[in-house]
């Protein structure tokens, strides 16, 4: 079962993902809210595991393990939601 966490800090930078379908693929697919004290706690620790800084913050496993990661630094050039779209339909389209 794939499983995508996506860490946000704006509700608009979930836009993209959510009106996005993959032909293949139903993920389940968990919110993290940065601006919740729960969300703070578990984007935290999930972004310190990975190393990340910034917002958005996406992350792909396949049951316990992690497939891949995605950030970026510079959010409007190289935007992780976009990544992570990008990968999905060339893995999984």
């Amino acid at each position: 079962m794939i499983k995508i966490f996506i860490v946000y800090d704006n509700i608009e930078q979930l836009d993209l993902f959510k009106h996005s379908t993959f032909k293949n693929l139903t993920p389940l697919v968990e919110y993290i809210n940065m601006n919740t004290k729960d969300g703070r706690k578990n984007g935290f620790k999930l972004k310190g595991e990975w190393g990340a800084k910034t917002n958005p913050f996406c992350i792909i496993f396949d049951g316990d393990k992690a497939i891949k990661a995605f950030y970026s630094e510079n959010d409007w050039e190289d935007n992780a939601i976009i990544q992570l779209i990008d990968y999905l339909k060339e893995n999984y389209d």
